[in-house]
């Protein structure tokens, strides 16, 4: 009975040395990430997850402007382009 209470204690300290082998690594992982955050002045992941969020809704914001500056100053190229050739047409028949 003894040797195999003895062989249960054996058995579960090889499983709990593997555990700890597992959280051995997975601190040494979290070291490395926290490191990587300090580098770029975040403290945690949420933080970077936020700045992401901002940055996403800062370019889909101007984004959206841009195609509205973009099709105003192409409405405003095609105005100046009218009237010019309005104009042009306006001299030829001038001219004739």
């Amino acid at each position: 009975m003894l040797e195999k209470e003895h062989a249960k204690l054996i058995d579960h300290c090889r499983v709990m040395e593997s555990d700890l082998l597992y959280y051995k690594e997975r601190v040494v992982e979290a070291e490395e990430i926290n490191e990587n955050l300090r580098s770029v002045g975040k403290s945690s992941i949420n933080e970077v997850m936020d700045e992401l969020k901002d940055l996403r809704t800062y370019n889909i914001y101007f984004s959206g402007n841009k195609v509205d500056e973009l099709t105003n100053d192409n409405a405003r190229s095609q105005f100046d382009l009218a009237v010019r050739n309005n104009e042009k047409d306006r001299l030829r028949s001038d001219l004739e």
